[in-house]
């Protein structure tokens, strides 16, 4: 990453969605306040390719790298140091985009990122924490946060301020019009798509959901924005409330509006009316599936929380300040699939003190102290399916839930950890290992033997506490009473082979007074 240059400096940022591209100037000042310099829509209908014929077509790929080299001459009129350009559903989707992202670079000299799902939550959550949360108290910041695209659909649910559930469905404001023409956009069609995703049940499987308990509700987009300008007779970029009454009502006059009328009305883009009536189903769905005492539309876009993130990178510090939210989900995984918590717990832990103690030593870095702990916590959910063969069932499980925060590649990389902390060990033969990258390949063997240690050291953790020496080649694991944990010892010797012949370390127990 370059060095940032004192304050102030200007940021442009790049928002290529289904059916615009969105360019916003941004004057970044001491203190992390930020200034609009200027903005730029280009609509173009990426989505009714991609979601029609699985790719963009030759001709919106045209379009496009031009709408880029002009955003590119404007950063340059301004000297823009600092650009980042995102794809949201329709790029990611496509079955083209690394021709499309290679074809914008070389012809406007912009890089595209393709921002998954998750990354996408993240981004809008610590964004909604920041602007949001610090006017509640921590008893109200706990509810229900629906990002609407055109192209999907992104579910939180948060409690106390912390992340528990992130899901993506998709369900757009205007796919359904993409995928089979203005005819087929009914709200009907809406509201039954969304109850197939039976939102409220896998919510309540994560996470301990009081039925009696009154939740807030959060509604970030833009076709939530224009909904709420419209019929909830707000106006500017603040803060929208609203309460569940006032919300119902808005809902339900949204789902009678006339996109035509209404794009003439708002004077707005055609796919920005059509997006009204469906998020008035969508806002209706959470109303009537979950008890919201109050509904908020904080003024939040893609744009401004790239901005925020590029305000608390320049920042620094050493915690990932979402890291809180990916453990607090993978807890809620692991209690959907029926693990004592407790006891996933007390793995994590011996794992990351392992971790801990040899990551000077052997180029223990990056993410993956936290890969660790999440392979840690969800190693045994494969007991869920079938016991003897939980630790294949556990890489299938993992690879196939969202957890936000977590790329699909660093998804295959926890899953392969938990899926090895059994017996067999990593061979290029194991489908689910020889597809991961080289320097993934060895991040797995790292971890997945400190996780097999872990896991026979957790009756030791559970009885009290223990203490780890590296010395030469012989890490000691030292506790004060070794009494009735003959099994956990012979455990550990045949959990320890994978773990010698990584880090070339023989393990021995050691029964003496522990000064933590």
């Amino acid at each position: 990453m370059k060095r940032r240059p004192a304050t102030p400096y200007q940021a442009g940022i790049i928002d290529i969605g289904s059916h615009s591209v969105r360019l916003e100037i941004f004057e970044i000042r001491s203190g992390g306040r930020y200034t609009l310099l200027e903005s730029a829509t280009r609509s173009l209908n990426l989505g009714q390719d991609v979601f029609r014929r699985g790719r963009i077509s030759p001709e919106n790929l045209n379009l496009l790298c031009q709408v880029m080299s002009d955003f590119a001459r404007l950063l340059d009129g301004y000297g823009v140091a600092f650009r980042r350009a995102v794809g949201t559903s329709a790029l990611r989707e496509a079955a083209n985009r690394e021709l499309v992202v290679d074809r914008v670079r070389f012809e406007s000299g912009i890089a595209i990122d393709t921002l998954e799902p998750q990354e996408e939550s993240e981004l809008y959550f610590l964004a909604l924490r920041e602007e949001l949360f610090p006017q509640l108290p921590e008893e109200e910041r706990t509810g229900i946060g629906f990002i609407v695209g055109t192209g999907s659909l992104l579910v939180n649910y948060f409690e106390r301020g912390v992340l528990k559930f992130s899901e993506a469905a998709p369900i757009g404001s205007v796919r359904t019009v993409d995928e089979f023409g203005h005819d087929a956009l009914t709200t009907e069609l809406m509201i039954e798509n969304l109850s197939t995703l039976d939102l409220k049940r896998r919510l309540s499987e994560c996470a301990r959901l009081d039925p009696e308990r009154p939740l807030l509700l959060v509604g970030l987009g833009a076709g939530i924005r224009l909904l709420t300008e419209r019929y909830g007779g707000t106006r500017g970029g603040g803060l929208v409330a609203l309460s569940g009454a006032e919300a119902q009502r808005v809902a339900e006059q949204a789902l009678k509006a006339e996109p035509e009328n209404l794009q003439r009305e708002l004077s707005t883009a055609d796919y920005l009316a059509i997006s009204i009536p469906a998020c008035g189903a969508l806002l209706n769905y959470f109303l009537r599936e979950f008890p919201c005492a109050r509904f908020f539309s904080p003024a939040i876009s893609t744009r401004s929380a790239l901005v925020a993130e590029l305000i608390r990178d320049g920042r620094g510090g050493d915690r990932d300040p979402y890291e809180q939210d990916i453990i607090a989900s993978a807890e809620g995984v692991a209690r959907k699939y029926g693990l004592e918590l407790e006891d996933a717990r007390a793995t994590a832990r011996c794992a990351l003190k392992l971790f801990d103690k040899l990551r000077r030593s052997f180029e223990l870095g990056g993410r993956s102290r936290l890969y660790l702990q999440l392979a840690a916590l969800l190693h045994d959910i494969g007991h869920f399916v079938d016991t003897r063969q939980h630790h294949k069932h556990s890489w299938y499980l993992i690879v196939n839930t969202q957890f936000p925060g977590i790329r699909e590649a660093e998804k295959r990389i926890i899953a392969a950890v938990a899926r090895y902390h059994r017996k067999a060990t990593p061979q290029r033969s194991h489908e689910e290992y020889a597809a991961l990258p080289e320097a993934a390949k060895v991040t797995v063997l790292k971890l997945a033997a400190i996780l097999r240690v872990a896991d026979a050291l957790t009756h030791l953790e559970q009885a009290g506490s223990f203490k780890l020496i590296l010395h030469g080649k012989v890490l000691t694991i030292r506790a004060a009473d070794l009494e009735g944990v003959s099994f956990s010892s012979v455990y550990l010797k045949s959990k320890s082979d994978l773990f010698y012949e990584v880090f070339g370390l023989e393990i021995r127990l050691e029964e003496a007074p522990v000064q933590l």
